[in-house]
């Protein structure tokens, strides 16, 4: 019978490209797993784990440690250790339960910081309001954060992004430190089924945010548009924010771009992985004011890398260690839609380059296929736990 432990995440989305999913998934098939989480997991898992999930809001994200560490001690059971994402609620449980005795596991695949750095970058915008209710909630999550790092040092065993050791106080070199990227399903992205394209098309993923360079690329397609290349059609896949949606539509009128540009907001996985089979191009541009975007390993760009389609990427630290410049991508300078859209129209003049680069992202993207990474972590865990 397989050892107990106990994963804690705020939650495990029902995409099984995400770190969290792989994590799960991994971890379930190798240990008897009870699982703590703010929302319902994917019924992928409902057979596979035993399941409590303390949905509701902020309240419940505030006492969720406490929550969690009740139950732990309610079930009696033995568990071989504690697995906690890179949540602040999840780390904060983290180190109540080291306190208490039990072997932590940390996977910092994410900076904890990104919620504050992105509410901080918004909060910057004159047409979004601020509440006392939400400067409070930054308040307390920002003195969270201070008690993790100052804490974190005491796990047993943590996973780590490669550019975010040094801020925690580690070194590749510790003997309790995996670091290791974000990956790809290439099973999965083999399996896509290019949909029918009439026109040269860029392709992008994720929230729709200016902090995520929408804002670039709306201006890069302006500059496109403005050069005479007509046909070639901007796609944008990816849930937009309230507080964004009539902005980005009048920067679209502004532009003179909206034939040119389509919001498709948020679509199935396996939608995407078509529509970004057919692109010509796919982008991933980060703003640079988000700390944690310049070194950052998006598995979106994974995804684009086994599916073979040319990118162009921002060049910072996290992407530039993936991407090489002109063999496997483009990278461009942050802040600078000019070089984007001379970066399209280069790969629209040049097919036959596009398709070099796009193969060549192909062929290294099996370096970080997620069999090879799940590998990894388990090994890293029954090694030293």
């Amino acid at each position: 019978m397989p050892d107990s432990a106990v994963f804690i995440s705020n939650r495990v989305p029902d995409a099984p490209s995400t770190t969290p999913y792989q994590r799960l998934n991994s971890l379930s098939d190798e240990f008897d797993l009870t699982v703590f989480t703010l929302h319902k997991l994917p019924s992928d898992f409902q057979d596979q784990v035993t399941a409590s999930s303390a949905s509701g809001g902020i309240i419940y994200k505030i006492f969720f440690p406490l929550w969690v560490v009740y139950q732990v001690f309610k079930s009696g059971e033995e568990y071989r250790f504690v697995y906690t994402s890179y949540n602040k609620p999840a780390l904060l449980t983290g180190i109540l339960l080291k306190l208490f005795g039990y072997p932590w596991v940390a996977d910092i695949y994410d900076d904890p910081l990104l919620g504050l750095q992105l509410a901080r970058l918004e909060w910057k915008d004159p047409d979004i309001d601020i509440s006392l209710y939400q400067i409070a909630i930054y308040l307390y999550w920002a003195v969270s954060l201070k008690i993790i790092k100052r804490t974190i040092r005491f796990t047993d065993f943590i996973i780590f992004v490669p550019e975010l050791i040094e801020d925690y106080g580690f070194s590749e070199d510790d003997d309790k430190v995996l670091s290791i990227t974000n990956g790809v399903d290439c099973k999965l992205t083999e399996t896509a089924t290019p949909i029918p394209r009439e026109n040269f098309t860029v392709f992008y993923v994720g929230h729709v945010q200016k902090q995520r360079g929408v804002g670039e690329l709306l201006e890069a397609a302006e500059i496109v548009k403005s050069r005479g290349y007509d046909d070639i059609q901007f796609e944008f896949v990816g849930p937009v924010p309230d507080s964004h949606s009539e902005m980005l539509e009048a920067e679209l009128e502004a532009r003179s771009v909206s034939n040119t540009v389509s919001f498709l907001g948020r679509r199935p996985h396996e939608e995407a992985l078509n529509r970004m089979a057919s692109s010509d191009v796919c982008v991933c541009i980060l703003s640079p004011e988000i700390r944690n975007y310049r070194r950052t390993y998006p598995i979106k760009l994974f995804e684009y890398m086994a599916m073979g389609t040319a990118i162009i990427a921002s060049d910072f630290r996290g992407i530039g260690n993936v991407i090489d410049h002109e063999e496997t991508g483009l990278l461009v300078p942050p802040n600078r839609p000019d070089v984007i859209a001379d970066n399209i129209i280069k790969l629209y003049e040049n097919p036959e380059f596009k398709i070099i680069i796009g193969q060549e992202a192909k062929i290294k993207a099996k370096k970080y296929d997620w069999e090879n990474i799940n590998e990894d972590v388990i090994s890293g865990i029954k090694a030293r736990i």
